[in-house]
């Protein structure tokens, strides 16, 4: 093979792709709690706030879990967990995105080290 080397990563660039993914991963962690907290605060507002109830009937968790954690009680409710929802996809896309990139470097990698070994076979 006359461009064995094209196989070889830039490890300089591998070490970078390494260092957005983690903090990708971090960001994850952070807009997952953020979205996770803005759902408790919703359902709480469901759940004690009676201008949300129905009927003036307090609605049941079920409810609460299915619905009002999905959609909030307002507008600006929804928007706020759309966005949330919308960042946490953005961020896990782009983390997958850089992990499938650094696992091809490693599969071009692994690719050169058996091509190489078998030429230097052949030379035997």
């Amino acid at each position: 093979m006359d461009n064995l080397e094209e196989l070889i990563p830039d490890f300089d660039q591998m070490e970078e792709f390494a260092r957005q993914a983690a903090e990708l991963s971090a960001q994850i962690v952070v807009v997952k709690h953020a979205l996770s907290m803005k759902e408790a605060e919703v359902v709480r507002d469901a759940l004690t706030n009676k201008d949300y109830w129905i009927g003036n009937k307090q609605p049941s968790m079920s409810y609460c879990d299915k619905v009002v954690s999905k959609l909030g009680n307002t507008d600006a409710d929804r928007e706020e967990l759309s966005n949330l929802r919308e960042q946490l996809a953005d961020l896990v896309q782009r983390s997958e995105m850089l992990q499938h990139i650094i696992s091809l470097g490693r599969d071009k990698l692994d690719l050169y080290r058996t091509i190489s070994a078998n030429e230097r076979k052949g030379f035997l």
